[in-house]
């Protein structure tokens, strides 16, 4: 989102280039900041700590995660922070930020956390450790999103998700399941993502309500995508007034479940 010409970073107080708008809940002039700036009150706090950890990733203001490309930089300022970290928790989850950020498709990776991050997951397979599964299903991502090896994606997937239903908790199951219905739309095979998008629905009611929509979103696109519009514009006009309520009409994720409806419905 471009900021009005009004507009200032809430850190520093100055306007200028380089803006960005957090693609969190904020709205007005305390949803726009310099990433460096973020980034740099971030550091300074950097830690152990789970409240220091969430910086990075979580506006202190609406506590909402970020979004768009203010997401990716603050995934690898994170990376940049703990990566040397003794905390292996907090470095393993550091680099899966990176990860999961690339989705974006704005920068090239850093070859230094997937390269760690796919140690740890081939490796997870082995220990059965929950969250070096979850790091597999993060190299899975990776693959899908930035280098487009979807095949190979699936099949990392298809080895993680027996291992996380055995080992890891319900939220790693469900976002296991998600992208698993994900990767297999982006692979042109919609029917076989349906039923899958559907268990993932079913999964993040039991843990949130933005869990849920995201899984929502997911589904509507396998059903739209296999021919159902009508199970797919049902789930998709509730969705675009939750998400306008909540983050607001040009909040990125608002912008993509309206250009989902347009293709799908061009007359409306």
């Amino acid at each position: 989102v471009d900021p009005p010409s009004n507009v200032h970073c809430f850190i520093c107080l100055e306007g200028g280039d380089g803006l960005l708008s957090q693609g969190c809940g904020c709205r007005g002039t305390s949803g726009f900041v310099h990433p460096e700036c973020l980034a740099s009150m971030a550091s300074s706090t950097s830690g152990d700590s789970a409240e220091a950890y969430k910086r990075f990733h979580v506006c202190h203001t609406c506590d909402r995660n970020f979004s768009g490309i203010l997401s990716v930089v603050m995934a690898r300022t994170c990376w940049r922070s703990y990566r040397l970290s003794d905390n292996e928790g907090a470095r393993r989850d550091a680099a899966g930020r990176v990860a999961v950020a690339i989705q974006s498709g704005v920068f090239a990776p850093d070859l230094a956390a997937l390269e760690y991050l796919h140690a740890e997951g081939v490796r997870g397979l082995s220990n059965t450790h929950p969250r070096r599964i979850m790091n597999l299903v993060d190299r899975a991502n990776t693959l899908s999103y930035s280098e487009g090896r979807v095949h190979e994606a699936l099949d990392l997937l298809q080895r993680a998700y027996p291992e996380a239903k055995l080992r890891c908790d319900e939220a790693d199951i469900a976002h296991v399941v998600d992208m698993t219905a994900s990767v297999l739309l982006k692979a042109g095979r919609a029917e076989e993502a349906v039923p899958i998008a559907a268990e993932a629905v079913q999964r993040a009611g039991r843990i949130s309500e933005e869990r849920l929509h995201l899984a929502k979103e997911t589904y509507a696109m396998a059903l739209a995508s296999s021919g159902r519009l009508e199970e797919a514009r049902a789930i998709w006009e509730p969705e675009v007034g939750y998400l306008e309520r909540v983050y607001g009409a040009t909040h990125v994720r608002t912008n993509l479940v309206k250009r989902a409806m347009a293709y799908f419905f061009p007359s409306a």
